[in-house]
């Protein structure tokens, strides 16, 4: 009598902690917790020199005023990051004093493209 009690109090532990171990596998729940971010550019510089103004396609967009030895993430402090739809862009950059150094170029947003780096570097 005592084991079949002991069995069935067993029996009874394991049902409720498999029960409350479970996890979901909500797709929704996972898509939340990670933010979706696509179609952005970030342009920075990896020297000293004064804050560096940025436009795109003829519209002034931000400068940059950090240093970063490497290539920063998209939305890192102190640069220029957009968020844009696909397609082909213009770009030019200028120094706001000497020695007034100036950047110009195209670059293309491709669909899904996470984050894409344009270095700025001393010419």
């Amino acid at each position: 009598m005592k084991l079949n009690n002991f069995l069935r109090g067993l029996f009874v532990a394991v049902l409720l902690i498999s029960f409350f171990s479970c996890e979901t596998d909500d797709p929704k729940e996972e898509e939340e917790m990670i933010p979706e971010i696509e179609n952005q550019i970030v342009f920075w510089s990896d020297f000293q020199g004064p804050p560096i103004e940025v436009s795109v396609s003829g519209n002034v967009v931000g400068s940059i005023t950090a240093i970063s030895s490497d290539a920063p993430g998209c939305g890192s402090s102190g640069n220029v990051t957009l968020t844009l739809n696909p397609g082909n862009y213009s770009f030019s950059a200028q120094e706001n004093s000497d020695p007034f150094r100036t950047w110009s170029g195209n670059f293309e947003i491709e669909n899904d493209v996470a984050c894409l780096n344009y270095l700025l570097f001393a010419n």
